[in-house]
């Protein structure tokens, strides 16, 4: 014998005897795989850099870097992600990122500013280093040095722990450790930098 037809879902009775179809609700969205999409990522970096790209997972961080960056640099920038993350968990913030955050780690100005250009839809905005929530991805000219980067990896904390922060409060705290300094694990402390001139004499003027 045949299958019966599909039964349409029973109408709702509302108030005053009016039929309603139940509204479906809508699909539920799959749980968040940070392996998977770490894996994703990693994919992405090669199809844009190429399959010499240097990956290194740290955390809830992608940390990748193109075949101009130098097998060492490479490896110190893996370690300071790793400590300055540390740090910024001791104390500091109690919610990780919630999603994975890849670090495009480049040499100099040119390779930095021609993989914005290709990648992110324009130059890049700034000569150092952003963060593109949209994207979820540090992208970072390390020819100025790493100050730059601890700066940019405290915006996902601030984004999971306040993600309604005034940009004033965000840019500040991330701005307290772009000239950090590291005594043993665990500890993150900023010192005097090239801010504070301005500060004083912005807080001297009317």
């Amino acid at each position: 014998p045949s299958a019966a037809p599909p039964q349409a879902p029973a109408p709702v009775v509302a108030d005053g005897g009016v039929a309603l179809h139940p509204v479906p609700e809508p699909p539920s969205e799959p749980p968040y795989d940070l392996a998977q999409d770490l894996a994703s990522r990693e994919d992405k970096a090669r199809a844009e850099l190429g399959t010499s790209v240097s990956l290194r997972r740290v955390g809830m961080f992608l940390v990748i870097g193109p075949k101009e960056l130098a097998a060492g640099s490479f490896g110190t920038s893996v370690r300071f992600v790793e400590r300055i993350t540390q740090a910024l968990m001791n104390q500091r913030f109690t919610k990780e990122p919630a999603r994975a955050v890849s670090v495009y780690l480049f040499p100099e100005a040119r390779t930095y500013g021609a993989y914005c250009q290709k990648f992110t839809g324009g130059p890049p905005i700034s000569v150092y280093g952003f963060y593109r929530p949209d994207l979820r991805a540090l992208i970072m000219n390390l020819g100025p040095g790493l100050g730059t980067l601890s700066h940019e990896l405290v915006h996902p904390y601030v984004e999971a722990d306040f993600p309604g922060a005034p940009i004033w409060l965000n840019e500040g705290i991330a701005s307290l450790y772009e000239a950090p300094v590291l005594p043993k694990a665990g500890e993150i402390h900023g010192i005097k930098n090239w801010r504070l001139p301005a500060l004083q004499q912005g807080l001297r003027a009317r």
